[in-house]
């Protein structure tokens, strides 16, 4: 056990810079599955945003864009710049998002310019999922399965089953158990999902009609609820 932790220890300070961690990655040729009037607008988007590098409405349809076309080096450095402009007044949110694109970008290895917005973004929020999942996930990565169970465990428990990361941690949250020492996991039965919302019928429609209006109101606000 003290050459594990020995060994953890040594995982931790010896993590992967982000740029080393993108210099592992095999070379891919990204070829977005858009259309070439989308792509039109992203470089007229990417122009905007040189042209106006204070704009953080900008800066955010470019970070989450180069997101959706897969170019996440380009999404953390318009995330980071975002960060900056904002300060002391950065979320955990916006931390926990910079923590997910460096992620991505190094195929799933939490390097360390990544792991500190996550400790950045736990700060200021320790129970922000996204933040919570990822640090699960690197501590996995430094061979801390005792510390990744007991975080991936509770999030388990407090999310949603349409969660994100729900099914991710579903998939290996017991055989993570079993590598923390705990022989008698029971996985969480899932809970059902959230309905759809259905909306009103055309029968519910044509009734509404005559209705007073303080019984049409009443209608349109349980339909809101």
């Amino acid at each position: 056990l003290k050459a594990r932790m020995a060994a953890s220890d040594a995982a931790r300070a010896n993590r992967l810079s982000q740029a080393e961690a993108e210099a592992q990655m095999p070379a891919t040729d990204i070829t977005p599955d858009v259309s070439e009037r989308f792509l039109d607008l992203m470089e007229q988007l990417r122009e905007t945003v040189k042209n106006r590098p204070d704009d953080l409405r900008g800066l955010t349809l470019l970070t989450r864009n180069e997101a959706a076309l897969g170019n996440f080096p380009a999404a953390y450095e318009a995330q980071q710049k975002i960060i900056d402009i904002k300060g002391p007044e950065a979320s955990a949110s916006d931390y926990a998002y910079l923590a997910e694109l460096k992620i991505s970008a190094a195929g799933g290895y939490v390097s360390q310019e990544a792991e500190q917005a996550l400790r950045d973004a736990l700060e200021r929020n320790p129970e922000i999922p996204p933040a919570r999942y990822y640090m699960g996930l690197y501590l996995m990565q430094v061979d801390r399965p005792d510390a990744a169970f007991r975080t991936w465990d509770r999030l388990l428990r407090e999310s949603s089953p349409d969660a994100p990361w729900t099914t991710a941690i579903r998939a290996n949250i017991e055989e993570l158990a079993w590598r923390a020492g705990i022989t008698d996991y029971q996985l969480p039965d899932a809970p059902a999902p959230t309905p759809p919302f259905a909306g009103p019928s055309a029968a519910d429609i044509e009734a509404a009609g005559d209705m007073s209006a303080k019984d049409r109101q009443q209608m349109i606000d349980g339909m809101v609820q």
